[in-house]
C-alpha cells in the first residue's frame, strides 16, 4: 500500500476526531449559511471518503476489527500480557524490542503507547517520538527527517543526564551537538549521551519516517550493535522500542522480539541470531506488569517524563531484580555479575587495555618482593599485551599490566632504590601513560613507634602508613652544631590535589575506615593462604620495640674491642650492624611494652597463628636517600615534624607527578636493631592495604 495512502486515511481520522467538538450557531436569516450544516456537510464528506478508500482497498474487515476493539475499554490489556514485552519491560539489562502495527491505522497500539510511557516513566526517565495524529490547531508540522528525529531525541536525553556526570562532559556534549553534521554523529553522541545516564528507555516510533524508509531500515542493527559495545564498558541500562507497521521493511543484523499488535500468533523473530543481547534470567522471577486499569476512551492520558525514585517503583520494574545484574562475556553471552566487597555491582568483565590510555592507576615498586606482593593480589593479569606498544620511544622502564581492584592498573620496578630511581622511572611512566590519574608508591617503612594525633597512637610492625605529606629530611644544610631542614615554599613537596585530600578525609572517617581495614585484612588473609611463600607472620614475639637511646651493638663479654671500648662515645663496631639483636646480647629488659601487642585473658601471650590486625595509619612521610637507623634521630624529627614514618623513594616520585600516594608497610621501627625479618610480611599488608583503598577509588570510565 502507498504512504500516501495511510497518511491521508491518519488525516481523515484526525479530522473527524474533532467533529464533536466543533462549536456551530444555528441561523435563520436569509442570505447566511447554517455554520452547523457547513460543519455537517464536511465531516459527512469526510466518512463518506474514507469509506470509499476502505472499499477501494478492501479494508473493510480491518475498520470492522478497529470498531470492535474500541468497543473493549481493556483492549490493550493482551498487549500487556504478551510474555517478550514483559520481559523487555522487566529486565534490567540493555536491549531492543520491535512492536509492530499489523494494521494500517491502529488506535489500539497508539493507546498502549501512551499507557507504556505513562507507565515507565514514573520509575526511569523515558524519551520518545510518537506517530500520533497531529493538532490542527498548532499547523500542519509536515514530515520530518531522520536528522531531525535524532535531534529531537538527543535533546530529550539531554535532560536526564546524571547530577554526577562532570561539567567538562556536559560542555562537550553540547559541543558536539552544535556541531554534529552526518546521522553517524547524532548516533554517537545519542549513545553517549545514554551512557551517563543509569537507567533510560527510548521509544521510537518509525512510522514517523516512512517516507524516509531507505534511510532507517538499518537503524535497529546501529542501535543493537552499540548496545552490544556499550554493555561492556558501561554501568547503563539502556532499553529502546522499534515501533512498525508491518508495511515497514526493517534491517536488523540480530534476533529481536517483535509482538505483533493486531495479528493472532502475536510474536515473530528477527531472522538471523542475536547473542550480544541475549542474558540469563536471574533466579529471583520477574513481577509481571501491571494490570492497566480500565480506562474511558476520553479520559486524558497523564504522560510524564521525569524520573522517579521511589519505594513504589522496585516491585514494579523489579528495580535492577534485587541488585542482580548481568557481565558480558567476550563470547558475547553474559552471566550474572559478581557483586564487589565494596557492594558495587561489576558490570562488566575485565578486558586488556588497547591502548596506554586505558591505564588510569601506576603503581611503583622499590623491591622485587614489594612488587611480588602487588602482583599476586591482582585481579587478573595482562600478560599478553605487548609492552613495547603501550611505551613512548625512550621509556627505558620494565612494567607488568592487569586489574587491581577494578582499575587497569600499570606496576613499573624501579632498578633501585633512592628519590633519584623513583623520580626517573615516574618520569618514563608519566610519558608513556598519560591518562594515569593516580600514581601509588607501594612498598616498605620504618615506622615512629609512638606519635601523637588525637591521644597517643601505637604503631606496631605490619601497620599501614598512607602519606599526607612528604618531608624531605634530607635536603638542607650542614652546620657544625648540626644539619637544618629547608622548608620554604620552593624547598618543599607540593600538596595532594584536592580530590585526593577530599578522598583521604573520608576514608578516615569511621564507617569507611572500618570497611578499608576489613578488606586488607581479608587480602592480606588471602595472600597468605595462596601464597605463603611470599609472606609469613613472623610472630608477635619478634616484634621487639628497644628503647630509642639503647644501641644495637655487642653487649657482655665479647671479642670486640671497638663497641665496649668506647661504650661513653657510643661508637659501633661495623661487625655489628647486621648481626642479630641474639647474637649481639642486646638486653630484652630495654624493650618498650606495647598495649597493642598484649594478648586477651586466656589467649596464648605471643602467638605465630594469630596475626595482629595491621592499623591504618595517615600522615607524613619522611623521605631521603638515607637509610634512617638511629632510634635518637628518628624521635627527634617525629617530634619536631610530626613525622609517623620513613621511606626513600616518594620525594624523588612526588617531584614529578601532579598525584601521589604513598603506601608503606611498617617493617622496622628505623633505629639501630632493624633487620630484615619483617620485610615480606610489611610488603604484604601495603599491597593488602593498596587493593582495598582502590576498590574505595571511584572507576575512571
Amino acid at each position: 500500500m502507498d504512504n500516501r495512502i495511510l497518511k491521508l486515511l491518519g488525516e481523515i481520522d484526525n479530522q473527524l476526531s474533532h467533529a464533536a467538538n466543533v462549536t456551530t450557531h444555528e441561523t435563520t436569516q436569509a442570505g447566511l449559511v447554517s455554520l452547523q450544516i457547513e460543519s455537517r456537510d464536511y465531516f459527512d464528506g469526510l466518512s463518506e471518503l474514507k469509506e470509499q478508500i476502505y472499499s477501494k482497498w478492501g479494508l473493510q474487515k480491518v475498520l470492522q476489527r478497529q470498531n470492535t476493539s474500541s468497543s473493549d475499554d481493556n483492549h490493550t490489556q493482551d498487549i500487556w500480557e504478551n510474555k517478550d514485552l514483559e520481559h523487555w519491560i522487566t529486565t534490567d539489562r540493555s536491549s531492543i524490542i520491535f512492536l509492530e502495527s499489523a494494521l494500517p491505522f491502529n488506535l489500539r497500539l497508539d493507546l498502549f503507547l501512551l499507557e507504556l510511557i505513562d507507565h515507565l516513566s514514573e520509575h526511569h526517565p523515558v524519551t520518545y517520538i510518537l506517530d500520533l495524529p497531529q493538532i490542527p490547531e498548532f499547523g500542519a508540522l509536515g514530515a520530518p527527517t531522520p536528522q531531525a528525529v535524532l535531534q529531537q531525541l538527543m535533546t530529550h536525553v539531554l535532560q536526564f543526564v546524571s547530577p554526577q556526570t562532570s561539567l567538562q562532559t556536559i560542555v562537550e556534549m553540547l559541543i558536539c551537538f552544535e556541531q554534529v553534521q552526518s546521522l553517524q554523529d547524532w548516533f554517537e553522541l545519542l549513545l553517549q549521551c545514554c551512557k551517563t545516564i543509569p537507567r533510560i528507555t527510548i521509544l521510537l516510533d518509525i512510522r514517523i519516517l516512512r517516507s524516509h524508509s531507505e534511510n532507517v531500515h538499518s537503524w535497529p542493527s546501529i542501535f543493537a550493535k552499540s548496545i552490544a559495545q556499550s554493555t561492556s564498558s558501561s554501568q547503563s541500562c539502556l532499553k529502546i522500542m522499534f515501533v512498525t507497521s508491518s508495511f515497514q521493511s526493517l534491517h536488523c543484523q540480530e534476533k529481536a522480539p517483535v509482538v505483533s499488535v493486531g495479528r493472532p500468533t502475536g510474536i515473530a523473530y528477527w531472522a538471523s541470531p542475536f547473542p550480544t543481547l541475549s542474558v540469563l534470567r536471574p533466579t529471583k522471577p520477574y513481577p509481571k506488569p501491571p494490570s492497566i486499569s480500565k480506562r474511558s476512551r476520553t479520559e486524558p492520558l497523564s504522560i510524564s517524563t521525569r524520573s522517579v525514585e521511589n519505594d513504589a517503583a522496585k516491585p514494579l520494574l523489579g528495580k535492577a531484580a534485587d541488585n542482580n545484574e548481568f557481565s558480558v562475556l567476550k563470547d558475547g553471552l553474559t552471566e550474572p555479575a559478581p557483586i564487589s566487597e565494596s557492594g558495587h555491582i561489576a558490570t562488566k568483565r575485565p578486558v586488556p587495555p588497547e591502548t596506554s590510555d586505558d591505564i588510569k592507576i601506576a603503581i611503583l615498586c622499590a623491591l622485587t618482593l614489594e612488587a611480588n606482593a602487588v602482583e599476586a593480589l591482582f585481579d587478573c593479569y595482562w600478560d599478553e599485551v605487548d609492552e613495547s606498544k603501550m611505551k613512548t620511544p625512550g621509556d627505558k622502564n620494565s612494567y607488568s599490566f592487569g586489574m587491581l581492584g577494578g582499575h587497569q592498573v600499570v606496576l613499573a620496578y624501579m632498578p633501585s632504590m633512592g628519590k633519584a630511581s623513583g623520580a626517573m622511572v615516574a618520569s618514563y611512566c608519566s610519558s608513556s601513560f598519560r591518562k594515569v590519574v593516580m600514581t601509588l608508591v607501594v612498598g616498605i617503612c620504618g615506622g615512629v613507634p609512638f606519635y601523637t594525633q588525637d591521644g597517643t597512637q601505637e604503631v606496631i610492625l605490619g601497620d599501614v602508613i598512607i602519606s599526607e605529606e612528604i618531608v624531605v629530611y634530607d635536603f638542607g644544610r650542614q652546620y657544625p652544631e648540626g644539619f637544618a631542614r629547608k622548608k620554604g615554599s620552593l624547598d618543599i613537596p607540593g600538596r595532594l590535589p584536592f580530590q585526593v585530600r577530599s578522598f583521604l578525609k573520608k576514608l578516615k572517617g569511621t564507617r569507611h575506615m572500618d570497611r578499608l581495614r576489613e578488606r586488607t585484612c581479608n587480602h592480606l588473609g588471602s595472600l597468605m593462604d595462596h601464597h605463603s611463600n611470599l609472606v609469613s607472620y613472623p610472630g608477635a614475639e619478634r616484634d621487639r620495640l628497644f628503647e630509642g637511646t639503647y644501641r644495637h651493638k655487642h653487649h657482655g663479654a665479647t671479642p670486640c674491642v671497638v663497641c665496649p671500648g668506647y661504650r661513653d662515645q657510643g661508637v659501633v663496631c661495623d661487625g655489628a650492624r647486621d648481626v642479630p639483636c641474639e647474637e649481639l646480647g642486646c638486653d630484652e629488659s630495654r624493650t618498650v611494652w606495647r598495649e597493642r601487642l598484649r594478648r586477651p585473658v586466656g589467649s596464648p601471650m605471643l602467638s605465630q597463628s594469630a596475626p595482629f590486625s595491621p592499623v591504618i595509619h595517615f600522615g607524613s612521610m619522611a623521605s631521603g636517600d638515607q637509610v634512617m637507623k638511629s632510634g635518637e634521630d628518628r624521635d627527634r624529627m617525629a617530634s619536631s615534624e610530626d613525622i609517623i614514618a620513613f621511606e626513600m623513594e616518594a620525594a624523588g616520585v612526588w617531584d614529578v607527578v601532579s598525584c601521589c600516594l604513598v603506601i608503606k608497610g611498617v617493617c622496622d621501627y628505623a633505629d639501630s636493631h632493624k633487620n630484615k625479618e619483617w620485610q615480606k610480611y610489611a610488603a604484604a599488608t601495603a599491597a593488602a592495604c593498596t587493593k582495598a583503598l582502590l576498590q574505595e577509588w571511584p572507576i575512571v570510565d
